[in-house]
């Protein structure tokens, strides 16, 4: 499969509450078994729930790539879901976002290397290894891509740039260009039709029950979406610099760069 990409949001826009850009599966370049998606973004205050900065599937637990920032304390909260478990990723990035300050955040994802990983600035910061590699499988899904507001969840509230799509999971030299400004050489989409918002302000003073997918009745059922407490897969976090053991690739510290627009 082509290597292609997209930037869906260029420019910075202010989101908060309900509202939220929607972007269909058709506008998106074709995923089949991996994807990173980049973004920056500037909070201007925390939530006091769950604040939803990027959500892909057709409801609550179809979330194949989503995350969301934690109450309060505005941690990434990094998910998928998988064929044995509906809500997989990583529970808190390391450190909370500050407000006021620019970010850039890269979450990348494949099935055939059975991982998902985050970085923030360049920087390796969490990663999420699938154990039992022979059975587990990401689902990814066709629904539609939503950042801001995405079903039960209102949005962040601050400021999103630059957030580019791509249907292959790029590698730490790729995230640390594209953390500088650098567009990778390769094929670019461009967007030929504007996206479809739909605000839809609401309050959410208590937790929501969830259905499990229409597709996977099995699956484990949750009380405390969009995060389930007890994750076993869950394997850490990061701040400093190493080898990654999984696919022997030295990740150097980012150069200085500044995130002020």
């Amino acid at each position: 499969m082509a290597k292609d990409w997209i930037e869906l949001i260029k420019d910075p826009i202010h989101l908060s509450g309900g509202e939220q850009r929607i972007f269909q599966n058709s506008q998106l370049p074709t995923v089949s078994d991996a994807l990173t998606v980049t973004f920056r973004i500037k909070l201007k205050s925390h939530t006091n729930n769950w604040g939803t900065i990027f959500h892909k599937g057709t409801g609550d637990y179809d979330r194949t790539p989503a995350i969301w920032l934690s109450a309060n304390t505005s941690h990434l909260h990094a998910r998928f879901t998988g064929n044995w478990y509906n809500n997989a990723g990583v529970e808190a990035v390391e450190g909370g976002l500050l407000l006021s300050k620019w970010y850039h955040v890269a979450y990348s994802l494949s099935d055939t290397e059975k991982r998902m990983d985050v970085y923030v600035n360049g920087e390796w910061r969490a990663f999420l290894a699938i154990t039992n590699i022979r059975t587990e499988q990401v689902i990814f899904n066709e629904g539609p891509l939503h950042v801001g507001r995405a079903y039960s969840w209102d949005s962040f509230n601050g400021e999103i740039s630059n957030f580019r799509y791509f249907n292959w999971r790029l590698t730490p030299e790729e995230i640390k260009k594209d953390s500088l400004g650098e567009a990778p050489q390769t094929k670019k989409i461009h967007m030929d039709a504007a996206p479809r918002a739909a605000p839809t302000p609401s309050a959410h003073s208590t937790l929501p029950t969830h259905s499990t997918l229409p597709t996977h009745s099995t699956l484990p059922t949750h009380s405390t979406s969009p995060t389930q407490q007890a994750n076993p897969r869950w394997v850490g976090s990061r701040r400093d610099t190493g080898k990654d053991q999984h696919n022997n690739e030295f990740l150097q510290e980012p150069a200085n760069y500044n995130y002020q627009f």
